[in-house]
């Protein structure tokens, strides 16, 4: 697969920041799910994911270094694929 990167982190823990580091660092560019509203023709591939068929990874990332969705990660690990990922850590602190 192409993708170098995928962000493995959960809505509202920082995508779009990490899009953009990532894309500074040379890992760009990097697919998030808000280049559907730039580039429609992809929603297609969404569809077929979402009814859970086996995609050709190359062809929907194609272009891409790396990626920020989680649902990406879930369903590539799933499926066997090897691909580094980003893991975001929040140190919240003490609990008592």
């Amino acid at each position: 697969m192409g993708l170098k990167i995928i962000g493995s982190g959960f809505g509202r823990t920082g995508p779009m920041s990490l899009k953009r580091a990532l894309e500074r660092l040379a890992f760009g560019p990097c697919h998030h799910m808000e280049e559907l509203l730039v580039h429609p023709e992809q929603v297609h591939h969404w569809q077929q994911i979402a009814t859970g068929r086996r995609m050709n990874w190359e062809e929907v990332f194609a272009g891409y270094d790396s990626q920020v969705d989680r649902l990406i990660k879930l369903t590539l690990l799933r499926e066997g694929q090897r691909v580094d990922v980003d893991m975001p850590v929040n140190d919240i602190g003490p609990t008592e």
